[in-house]
């Protein structure tokens, strides 16, 4: 179903997150059966994450290794399709594909988010490839309830990113994610520590995405242009 440079002083990067977080911020909005409009709880959250976006990746480690600059999309963001589908009552999945240059469409991962009525918490499990391919592998997952349009979760653990296959000095990444969603789109947050499997500490690591609600058209020219599904 689609429905859809050195590194920053630490109070620049929190101020960034406090306005992003603040009253001023739009929270996503659902009417409810007599008009009124309520603020969106998990399941309305998860599906605005479906959609076509401006996407831009920033993060900052070092100084020297940081993801920050013009030629890493800072000034240039990338397009981006999400396409949800509820494969159960309390399950949905979400297709991420890039919209290349030149209108053409690719599978970035996907991820899957399950909900526990018992406890009120939300799983998101995170994978490379498609829900259809046979080498599908679960890069990371995070158990945590959404707090109106927030969920914050530390995954601990996890695989390398792609941005970090070619490194050697760590083996793994522990992280630490926010969501915070929009009627404008939603930001991802992370805090991030990279270690060896010795436990040791390599960098630490400050990243955040944010994905800009775009019209769809932008993105539906991929699918005419027979981009991959």
């Amino acid at each position: 179903m689609r429905s859809l440079g050195p590194r920053l002083p630490a109070m620049v990067v929190c101020a960034f997150f406090l306005a992003m977080a603040s009253p001023g911020a739009a929270i996503p909005q659902i009417p409810s059966e007599g008009g009124e409009v309520e603020e969106l709880d998990g399941e309305a959250s998860v599906e605005a994450l479906a959609g076509c976006f401006s996407v831009t990746y920033r993060y900052a480690e070092d100084g020297e290794r940081d993801i920050f600059g013009e030629h890493f999309t800072l000034d240039n963001p990338t397009l981006q399709w999400n396409e949800v589908e509820r494969t159960a009552d309390d399950r949905w999945t979400i297709q991420n594909f890039l919209v290349t240059e030149d209108g053409h469409a690719m599978s970035h991962f996907f991820e899957k988010w399950i909900f526990d009525a018992t406890t009120e918490a939300w799983t998101q499990e995170v994978w490379g490839g498609t829900p259809e391919g046979s080498t599908s592998e679960l890069r990371y997952e995070c158990t945590a309830p959404w707090s109106m349009n927030l969920w914050e979760c530390d995954a601990g653990p996890a695989a390398k990113p792609i941005r970090d296959t070619n490194r050697e000095d760590y083996d793994l990444l522990h992280r630490a994610n926010r969501l915070l969603v929009t009627d404008e789109g939603w930001i991802h947050n992370q805090q991030n520590d990279k270690v060896t499997d010795d436990g040791e500490v390599v960098s630490h690591e400050l990243g955040w995405v944010t994905y800009r609600r775009v019209d769809e058209s932008r993105c539906s020219a991929a699918w005419e242009e027979g981009g991959e599904r």
